[in-house]
């Protein structure tokens, strides 16, 4: 593997990502909403530098379901938050990837109520959408590559690395 994001210039823009959440107002009382599991180091680090650590709900979508090959379609595994209705929501996701996950969260946040819905991704990878989505607040735009590290995982492995590498 090869380091693509050290842990300091991810912490960094952690904070500077903050800046921009906070400079914007209009997320004033939003809702963060973390997709599980890769999201959830981000997702902390984030909330934490806007002063709002406690502050997270989460939601499970897998696009593998007990399978090795993903599903053309994620599935929602559980229901998204009640507390979303009337809400703005932040949706605080790993990877910018083919944009069904984001789009998919999209539809049922809409569908329980929630008012605006604002995506924050750590990565954007560079490659053609199957499912116009943007985020908002990127941390990084990476290339096409495999990645893992600070949530992203192979096989449920290298989840806990504090930097973002990519996978041969």
């Amino acid at each position: 593997m090869n380091v693509l994001i050290n842990a300091d210039e991810i912490q960094r823009r952690v904070v500077q990502i903050a800046g921009e959440i906070e400079a914007d107002g209009a997320l004033d009382g939003f809702l963060p909403i973390a997709i599980r599991e890769g999201a959830l180091p981000f997702a902390r680090d984030l909330l934490k530098a806007l002063g709002r650590p406690e502050d997270l709900e989460t939601v499970t979508i897998s696009s593998y379901v007990g399978e090795r090959e993903a599903r053309q379609d994620p599935v929602l595994l559980g229901d998204v938050p009640p507390s979303v209705a009337g809400r703005s929501v932040l949706v605080i996701e790993d990877i910018l990837d083919t944009g069904r996950t984001l789009t998919l969260l999209r539809e049922e946040l809409l569908r329980a109520g929630a008012g605006t819905i604002t995506n924050c991704v750590l990565l954007d990878k560079r490659r053609d959408r199957i499912s116009e989505v943007d985020a908002k607040y990127v941390g990084f735009e990476i290339e096409d590559v495999f990645v893992v590290g600070y949530g992203l995982d192979y096989e449920n492995e290298f989840r806990d690395l504090p930097y973002i590498a990519i996978m041969d």
